[in-house]
């Protein structure tokens, strides 16, 4: 019958009957979804009759049915969820167009406050660099409150760590005002310096008044100056007369020590040394020790000077150093140039009279590195040397004058 059909409907025939059959052979028997429609089938009672075949297309039917209502349920829940999430969002979208109202208005509101905000904003902003710079002003030119606090020294106190500390820090403050001074901001620099120049008045006032308490114990053999004597010292420096006035306080108080230690030395000395006057009668043995004992003394008061004044400067020292030297020497002087024409009175032959000559010589030679050349020691150790050499040529003389007539005398006879 195909045969004698139209050749469309026989075309269309054929390539329904070869689509069937490749979808048959392009079918995976091995699959799951294969496996379970075969199950289903085989547990229907199927017959090659018509009625089974209407049967089993009512079934398919109804499965079809039932799977369509099984979604359809599916797609009511989603339905449900889905109008909730529009819902809220609905709601999402009423809040924030009332959040973006509220904004909208409350920048009209503010809007006028911006201008006197950005004012302020300046002002406080230029107060800010103002408050900097008048700190960085302050801090340059003003003393700390603790510094302050360190200058401040009563009478009966004593001069503390930071004393110096502070002194110093007012130095640099003037220095630095007095360039100030040469700026526009004159009035400022010379106030500033003004200020400045008061406290460190005040400060070296005190410091000369320590000086002063502190001189009374400088009069022993053993003193050990303490930091703050030697800054103290040091500290004046730059004020030449009051930094003389200290230095005659300390040499009155090492003079008195010296005196009395020279007296001492002469009359009562140790228990394993011998008092100098013992010597008396032996006038180049007295001389030599108590020269001898004097240029220990002014050697181990170089030392305690330079202790002192280790913290100056080398001009200080090598000016004031040799000054304080014979002020301190200045009172042996006296005791010693008594004792020494004593002994240049006696009766002493020439070669006596020429060692002592030698003696006050080499001394006077010695100890004057230490002084400076007007010294009254070294005033006093030049005229017993004249002294000494003038006996020496009366007694040369006289020696020979007895010698050439003990010669006249054995000639005359």
């Amino acid at each position: 019958m195909v045969e004698n059909s139209d050749p469309t409907i026989r075309k269309r025939v054929t390539d329904s009957l070869s689509h069937h059959v490749a979808n048959t052979l392009e079918t995976n028997f091995d699959s799951q979804s294969f496996v379970s429609c075969l199950q289903t089938l085989s547990a229907l009672p199927l017959e090659n009759t018509a009625k089974s075949r209407r049967h089993f297309l009512e079934k398919l039917n109804e499965k079809k049915l039932q799977n369509c209502r099984q979604t359809l349920e599916s797609f009511a829940n989603l339905k449900k969820r889905y109008m909730s999430v529009v819902s809220l969002v609905d709601s999402m979208q009423q809040k924030c167009d009332a959040m973006l109202n509220n904004v909208q208005q409350t920048k009209k509101e503010t809007a006028a406050l911006v201008g006197p905000i950005s004012v302020l904003q300046k002002q406080t902003d230029f107060l800010d660099d103002c408050a900097h710079t008048l700190n960085d002003f302050m801090s340059k030119y003003y003393l700390k409150p603790d510094e302050i606090k360190a200058l401040q020294v009563d009478t009966s106190e004593s001069i503390g760590d930071n004393f110096f500390a502070a002194l110093k820090r007012a130095k640099e403050i003037h220095k630095d005002a007095e360039q100030l001074s040469l700026s526009k901001s004159n009035t400022a620099g010379l106030h500033i310096m003004e200020k400045m120049a008061a406290i460190m008045e005040k400060a070296y006032d005190d410091i000369y008044r320590w000086i002063q308490r502190e001189s009374r114990r400088m009069s022993s053999d053993t003193v050990s100056f303490s930091r703050t004597a030697c800054e103290a010292f040091a500290a004046l420096q730059d004020r030449t007369t009051v930094f003389k006035y200290c230095v005659e306080e300390y040499c009155t108080a090492r003079r008195s020590y010296l005196i009395h230690s020279f007296v001492d030395a002469l009359s009562k000395r140790g228990l394993d040394e011998k008092p100098i006057e013992t010597f008396s009668h032996e006038p180049l043995r007295y001389v030599g020790s108590m020269l001898a004992w004097i240029h220990q003394a002014t050697v181990h008061e170089r030392d305690m000077a330079l202790s002192l004044l280790k913290m100056c400067s080398e001009e200080v020292i090598k000016t004031n150093l040799p000054v304080a030297l014979s002020a301190i020497t200045e009172g042996i002087s006296r005791p010693l140039q008594i004792r020494c024409e004593q002994s240049l009175a006696a009766s002493l032959g020439p070669i006596a009279t020429y060692q002592l000559y030698v003696t006050f010589a080499f001394y006077s030679t010695t100890i004057r590195q230490y002084l400076v050349s007007s010294a009254e020691l070294i005033r006093c150790l030049e005229e017993l040397k004249e002294l000494a050499f003038k006996l020496f040529q009366t007694c040369l003389v006289s020696k020979v004058n007895v010698e050439l007539q003990k010669v006249v005398a054995a000639f005359g006879d």
